[in-house]
Order: C-alpha cells, then structure tokens, then sequence
C-alpha cells in the first residue's frame, strides 16, 4: 500500500478522535477480561476484532479472513491472567499501545483519511513487528495486502461525515496538536473529568496557535 509509518514523520492529517472512544472502551473490556492490568496492543486487536466496522470487515473478507477467525489466530500472544489484577475497566496503556494509537495517525494521513478508524489501529499493529504482527501474517493479513484492501474500498461514508467532528478544526502541520490529540484520547475516567477538560483546552490553545 505504500510506505510504513514513519517515526519521524510530522502528524499532520485531520482526525476525529470521536470514532476511537469506542475502540478505547473495548481494548479496556478486553483487558479486565482477560485479568491483566494494563492496554497492551493485543487488547487493542481483540477489541477493535468484536466490532471491527464496515471497512475493516469488508477488507478482511477481500484477503478471506473473517474477524473472529483472527481474533483466535493471535490468541497465542495473549499472555497468561494475573492472580490479583488491579481491576477496571480504567487501565494504564503500555508504552508498545500508546505507540499503536499514533501510528494509527500517521496510518490514516497516509491513506487520506480524515478520521482514525478500527482499520487505522491495525494497520498500526501490523506496521510494527513483534508476535502480534507474526501472527496475524500467518491468518492472512499483512500490511501491504491489508492496507490495499482499504485503499481500494477508500475512505468509509461514516468516517468522511465525521472529518469535520472537531468544530471544523484541523491540525493541519501542527504535531504539538496531535500530541494534546493524543493525551485527549487516552484520558480516562481513573484520570478525571478534569484531566479530560484540560486536554481540551489545551487541544484548543495548540490547534489556534498553529500559524
């Protein structure tokens, strides 16, 4: 599908954070679920897999591949459950799922989406490599294949009506508004409704001083 998410590698795509919510709240079910204590990028999958939406599911078919089938081929790499987990459904995410939901920034800004979508998130994951990525390779899905499924499907009709979900706000070359961007989205009820105030501001003041 083109070239990798670079590290280096200004954000600059306009993303409603809005689709991800959702995506956040399952990868959370997932780990308390699974008794551990943290968001790790397995959790992302397995929960962007129960609800993966219409682009990411038509994609997977396209390469004969269907969600729950490979929500089972990665199950391997879900490591064993805590004795005494913390308990949810709030939980830190690891440095490895913080790293996902910014490439899934980049993923998007490459394909001309304006939103981060379930699709975005894993291609994310397969950019990376690791087991995750080994496995999901062995079912059928790679980057290159899946990421040419998207492209050829474009960008879903609900994604493109969410682009202007932040008051018509973009972040156009801005990264310190991706950066609040991201802070916003993995804020969490442990953290506060005044964390999540302060992210908003903060994503305000970033996106008016851009020049």
């Amino acid at each position: 599908m083109g070239t990798r998410p670079n590290k280096r590698l200004k954000l600059t795509a306009r993303v409603d954070c809005g689709m991800n919510l959702s995506s956040a709240r399952r990868t959370r079910e997932e780990a308390f679920r699974l008794r551990h204590d943290d968001v790790q990028p397995v959790h992302i999958v397995l929960g962007l897999l129960r609800n993966p939406g219409a682009n990411c599911t038509a994609a997977l078919k396209q390469l004969g591949v269907e969600p729950s089938g490979l929500s089972q081929a990665i199950s391997v790499a879900i490591p064993p459950p805590l004795p005494d987990p913390i308990g949810g459904p709030d939980f830190p995410y690891t440095n490895g799922a913080k790293r996902v939901l910014e490439l899934s920034m980049e993923v998007a800004r490459n394909l001309g989406h304006g939103y981060v979508a379930t699709e975005h998130l894993l291609l994310a994951v397969l950019s990376r490599p690791g087991e995750l990525t080994k496995l999901m390779e062995g079912a059928g899905v790679t980057f290159d294949s899946f990421g040419s499924a998207i492209r050829e499907l474009g960008p879903s009709e609900k994604g493109s009506s969410m682009e202007l979900g932040m008051s018509g706000w973009s972040v156009h070359g801005s990264p310190r508004a991706m950066k609040w961007l991201v802070l916003l989205f993995l804020s969490s009820r442990v953290v506060g409704w005044l964390a999540l105030v302060i992210a908003v501001s903060a994503l305000i003041l970033a996106i008016r001083a851009q020049p």
